[in-house]
Formats: C-alpha cells, sequence, structure tokens
C-alpha cells in the first residue's frame, strides 16, 4: 500500500517538475475549465513574493529513498496539497468530488383564471301602464232607462198586414207597426232629462235594441221626433248560449256602462232600468228590468194594448225614489195588465 502511494507521489511531483518547467499550472490541468473569470481590477504593484519554503519528502514516501528537497512553486504547492486530499481521503488526485446539484424551487402553480362574471340580467320590459278610467260623475241622481225596440215598441213585418191601422215606417220593405202610446212614452223619457221639480230624478234615455243600427233608425226617428236619444245596438248584446235559437242574445250591460262618449257610461245597476219583453235577455239582472207582454202580430190584428200606458205611470213614480232603483223594483214589481 505504501508503495503505491509512493509511487503515485513520485509520478505526481515528476509531473509537478514538468509542469513548472513549462509555466504551466498544474490545478487548471487536473480540473475542467471554470467559466470565464470577471473583468480584472486595475493593476496594482505587488509586493515581491516571499521565497517559497522547501518541502521535504521522506524516504517512506518515496519506497524507502533517501530524502530529497524541492523547491515549492505555487503550482508543485497546489498539487501537493491536491495529493495530500486524494490520499486522506482515498481518492485519485485530480478528481473533483461532484457537488450535489441543488434543487430548484418549485415553480409555484398559476392561479385558474377568474371566471368572467355573468353580465346582469336585463330587468323584463315594464309595459306602458293602462289609463286610469275614472267613472265619470253623474250630476243630479239620474236614473237611466234603456228601452228595446222590436216586440216591445213595435212589430216589423215584411209583409203588409190586414189591419186597419197603417204601419208607421217603411223602410226597405219592411213595415213597421208601432205600439200603442210607444210615442208618449218615448216622449215622456226625453223630457224627464231635465224635470221640471229638482227634486225628482232625471231620466237618461236610450234604445237598447238586438237589430242592426241601419234596421232600427228609422223607427227610432220617428218615435223621438227629432230628439236626441243613443242607440245601443246588436254589438252591445253577447251571445245566449242557452238559448232556443242559434241568433238569441243577452244584454251586456257592462259593456253599455263602460263605454265612453255614450249616455250611459258610468252608471251601473243601482241605477239602471231596462224595458223588455222577455226575462230570458236580462236574467242576469232580474231586478233591473221592467217586463211588458211581447208586442207581435197578433196583438197587431186584436188592434193593440196599453200596455205602455201602464209603464209610464210606474216609471213616474219611480222618479221619486232617490235610493238604489232595485230595492224599489223588488218592493212593487210592475206588472202589465192582461188585455
Amino acid at each position: 500500500m505504501l508503495r503505491l502511494a509512493a509511487s503515485r507521489w513520485t509520478k505526481a511531483i515528476a509531473q509537478a517538475r514538468d509542469a513548472a518547467a513549462r509555466g504551466v499550472d498544474l490545478a487548471e490541468v487536473a480540473r475542467p475549465p471554470p467559466p470565464p473569470p470577471p473583468p480584472p481590477p486595475a493593476p496594482v504593484a505587488a509586493a515581491p513574493a516571499a521565497p517559497a519554503a522547501p518541502v521535504a519528502l521522506s524516504s517512506a514516501a518515496t519506497g524507502g529513498a533517501e530524502s530529497f528537497w524541492l523547491a515549492a512553486s505555487p503550482t508543485t504547492t497546489t498539487l501537493l496539497g491536491r495529493l495530500s486530499d486524494v490520499q486522506s481521503k482515498g481518492s485519485t488526485p485530480g478528481k473533483k468530488a461532484p457537488t450535489p446539484a441543488k434543487a430548484k424551487p418549485a415553480t409555484p402553480a398559476k392561479p385558474a383564471p377568474t371566471p368572467p362574471k355573468p353580465a346582469p340580467a336585463k330587468p323584463p320590459a315594464k309595459s306602458p301602464p293602462k289609463p286610469k278610467t275614472t267613472k265619470p260623475q253623474l250630476v243630479g241622481n239620474p236614473l237611466l232607462v234603456l228601452c228595446d225596440m222590436n216586440g216591445t215598441l213595435v212589430h216589423r213585418s215584411k209583409t203588409v198586414l190586414p189591419v186597419s191601422a197603417k204601419a208607421a215606417v217603411v223602410e226597405n220593405g219592411t213595415h213597421y207597426y208601432a205600439r200603442d202610446h210607444a210615442e208618449d212614452l218615448v216622449q215622456f223619457l226625453c223630457d224627464a232629462a231635465t224635470p221640471s221639480d229638482p227634486a225628482r230624478r232625471r231620466v237618461v234615455f236610450a234604445f237598447y235594441t238586438s237589430m242592426r243600427e241601419a234596421n232600427a233608425q228609422p223607427i227610432a226617428r220617428y218615435l223621438t221626433r227629432g230628439k236626441r236619444a243613443d242607440m245601443y245596438e246588436r254589438k252591445f248584446n253577447k251571445d245566449d248560449a242557452s238559448g232556443e235559437n242559434a241568433w238569441d242574445t243577452m244584454r251586456d250591460l257592462p259593456k253599455v256602462w263602460g263605454t265612453p262618449a255614450k249616455a250611459a257610461h258610468g252608471f251601473d245597476e243601482t241605477n239602471t232600468l231596462v224595458i223588455d219583453d222577455t226575462h230570458r235577455k236580462m236574467r242576469e239582472y232580474p231586478s233591473n228590468v221592467l217586463v211588458v207582454p211581447t208586442y207581435d202580430e197578433a196583438t197587431v190584428r186584436k188592434g193593440g194594448d196599453d200596455a205602455l200606458e201602464y209603464l209610464a205611470a210606474y216609471i213616474d213614480a219611480l222618479l221619486d225614489h232617490p235610493d238604489d232603483i232595485r230595492t224599489a223594483v223588488d218592493d212593487r214589481p210592475f206588472v202589465a195588465p192582461s188585455f
């Protein structure tokens, strides 16, 4: 073992001497070239180097040979230092122990991108406000009287009836036979719009028929004698699903009351009377109807009746009743005399 070490030392010394003679630093030969050094600072005058101390090698290191001295140059000193380290560590001189690689710091994970905030929902479009329909103020506690025409005030016929009385109006091949006292009743109701006694209720009169207006106007002009009266024609009626005939209708009073710019606008069931020849059309408002016998061809042939004269007297008495008209009608129902 000692001989192997001495042989290594002898070889190393020979290499050191050769390197010193050539001016080569053996330390630079034994290790890989370092990275390029930074630019050197400005040169400074160096003090003269002290002579290197001689290095002695014993006979033990030379395999029993006599001791000898070497003039130690910087290169020799560096080489001997490395050889001493190699001998103490038992490794081959000139090989540097690998430096453990430094662990790279873990790159922090990038945070997940924040999802974009959803756009705020648009509020639903508001529908335009509906115009407020205010009930008109009725002056003078009026009473609305709506009067049916065919079967109540007149009888219509497509032919001339064999009677002594003549038709009141003939229009477009239709003969209108006016009932007895029909003119008097209509004139009374039109004049009651401006009562002579302010304590009495005034009347707002209008025709209410299931005929078309074009068919109703000829006899309406005859009965009013030119005075103003509104007309509520067929479109102000509604179909009667339980009627015997497909053309049967019922009275649509809410439509009558709710139509602006007409006579009945603003009235209701507390101040409305309907004169008709049947309960069927007014069965939804039984306390608002005054029923008279139907004026038909048989009645015309018989010579007429006085039902409307009795009706005018009954309505005249109601004008002294200031409260809900239904109460007065229920307390004293109208009963037309039989003829």
